[in-house]
């Protein structure tokens, strides 16, 4: 597939390029930093089964990579160098870097900055051996390493969500939060995109069809459907289709292969798999998760990968997710944007804090953070909201507060000086981190907005409660608190609107969900911020740890 990037022969001694390198187990997607679009081609190595037999002048190679693999298929030993995302065949390997460079890009290796892609939680003896061989085989100028995760977030302009990739061997589920990915929520399912090829070609077999794998494949991509009631759709003869084989010959698939082939995304046990759904695996994710990124987590799902144009996985994955909330309990309270109000929203609709037309509130102010995680009490990183160590959510303890606050940004960044509209808190031209601009009102009779502590039980809320009204005499005299003695708790009467359930799970399925990891990193690349985190080979040689980019540290900077 050429998504029209313009190819570059020759180049000035001046010029230097940011390239970005994704090499999957199904495709590898490569291309210039600011690219819209990869160019990308099957991550296949081909070789000659029997040199002797190869035609004189056709150009005979020792190696063929890609789409010339498919071209010779029939006189060619295919392999696949990447499996369940390892590098299975470091020769094949170096075979891709070399089409990528030399045939698909064609530019001077030695003039290129590389970011380079790799699955979440890559151990670091692999992503520094992944630099080494780019540094000494190909001598390229400076290397950047980078998870999919963060970049596949990224590219939907946020860096908070819950980042799902669904390719070729691997499924991979990964909470991003803030920038950073917290090691044990990150779960991997050895069921992908591979096995529902493997089903769908054991269910046609054992009906007596027979077809190769690459026509398997594109029935896979072509026709598949998830439904929401596997079992009544099976039946349906309204899903049945007519695939038309390359010799013109027409292929008639039941609605039973067409619907039970990806039933085993959702039902692993299909095929004798006696491992987690994929459903499972991100409840179990989020449970690993800090609790006050449930909420942000489960409304930005980010859906990508080539698996995940089966369609109906979407609404499925949604109906899945929210079957399976109640095991996590109530989530966390939410902030309101327009109020600044912390308000609770049960999962389940049933909440203890919701009591008639009254409601526990929250009044964001000042806030102070600790030093030490209250749960492992390691130190902790200045300004992340979670300890890098165990997850544990950092307790804000509000310290004053004198009204109901409302945050905006600017609207010029004083960076690059580029107009904004107010909204956002990252600069899309320069990556500059906006501070915001909060603006206060003044407690008013009628809102009664007091202070809660962050985590608190509810009986020491209504203990709270039953403080204060007897140190100020009711809520009628807070106007008037000191703002140094600020109240700890109190009820807003106010109704509260509960938001249904079915509004918590969002999934983003947009049209370049195929390439999202390498979007994400095609905007990041193109930013001149980005510059000091690429790594040239004498900081690699002394620090090999060096090249792997913190997310983190690049929105924060």
């Amino acid at each position: 597939m050429n998504s029209g990037i313009t190819k570059i022969e020759n180049t000035t001694p001046e010029e230097e390029f940011t390239i970005i390198i994704d090499i999957g187990e199904g495709n590898t997607k490569v291309g210039f930093a600011g690219d819209e679009k990869p160019i990308m081609f099957p991550t296949v190595v081909g070789k000659p089964k029997y040199r002797q037999t190869m035609m004189t002048g056709v150009n005979a190679q020792e190696i063929y990579v890609g789409e010339d693999t498919t071209k010779m298929r029939g006189v060619l030993k295919i392999a696949h160098p990447i499996k369940r995302g390892t590098v299975m065949d470091w020769d094949n390997y170096y075979a891709i870097l070399n089409h990528i460079f030399f045939d698909t890009l064609r530019v001077d290796a030695k003039k290129c900055n590389v970011i380079y892609l790799v699955p979440p939680l890559t151990n670091p003896e692999t992503y520094q051996y992944f630099a080494k061989v780019l540094f000494e085989t190909h001598q390229v100028k400076s290397v950047a390493i980078i998870d999919t995760a963060t970049t596949s977030v990224f590219s939907i302009g946020e860096t908070t969500g819950l980042s799902i990739e669904i390719g070729c061997g691997l499924c991979t589920i990964c909470p991003v939060m803030d920038g950073k990915i917290f090691g044990p929520s990150v779960q991997k399912l050895n069921l992908a995109g591979m096995d529902v090829e493997d089903y769908l070609e054991k269910l046609l077999t054992q009906y007596g069809i027979f077809q190769k794998r690459e026509i398997i494949q594109d029935i896979k991509e072509r026709t598949l459907k998830i439904a929401m009631d596997p079992n009544a759709a099976s039946q349906d003869p309204s899903f049945n289709v007519k695939y038309l084989l390359p010799d013109g010959e027409k292929l008639e698939l039941s609605s039973y292969f067409i619907i039970m082939a990806g039933e085993i995304i959702f039902n692993p046990i299909l095929v004798g798999i006696s491992g987690r759904s994929i459903q499972s695996a991100i409840i179990d994710s989020l449970r690993a998760t800090d609790p006050n990124y449930w909420r942000q987590l489960l409304q930005k799902i980010v859906l990508s990968g080539g698996t995940s144009y089966i369609s109906g996985l979407k609404d499925r994955l949604e109906a899945e997710i929210k079957k399976n909330l109640v095991e996590l309990g109530d989530l966390p309270p939410i902030v309101d944007e327009t109020t600044n109000i912390l308000v609770p929203e049960p999962v389940n609709g049933n909440s203890s804090s919701l009591e008639d037309s009254t409601s526990m509130v929250q009044i964001l102010g000042k806030e102070s953070k600790p030093e030490n995680c209250s749960r492992c009490g390691e130190l902790l990183e200045k300004g992340s909201d979670f300890c890098q160590s165990c997850g544990q959510h950092v307790d804000q303890k509000q310290i004053e507060i004198l009204g109901a606050t409302h945050s905006s940004y600017p609207t010029i960044c004083s960076k690059c000086f580029q107009k904004l509209d107010g909204i956002i808190s990252v600069c899309p031209y320069c990556n500059n981190k906006l501070k915001p601009i909060i603006s206060e009102d003044k407690l008013d009779r009628k809102e009664k907005k007091l202070l809660k502590k962050t985590s608190v039980s509810e009986k020491e809320l209504k203990e709270l409660s039953l403080q204060v009204e007897s140190e100020y005499g009711g809520f009628d005299e807070l106007e008037e608190i000191n703002e140094k003695k600020p109240p700890l708790i109190g009820k807003l009467n106010i109704k509260v609107p509960k938001k249904d359930p079915e509004e918590i799970v969002q999934i983003v399925l947009h049209d370049d969900r195929f390439y999202a990891a390498f979007k994400g990193a095609s905007v990041l690349g193109s930013l001149p911020s980005f510059k000091p985190f690429l790594v040239d080979k004498a900081t690699f040689d002394a620090n090999p740890d060096a090249c792997k980019v913190d997310f983190y540290s690049i929105i924060n900077q």
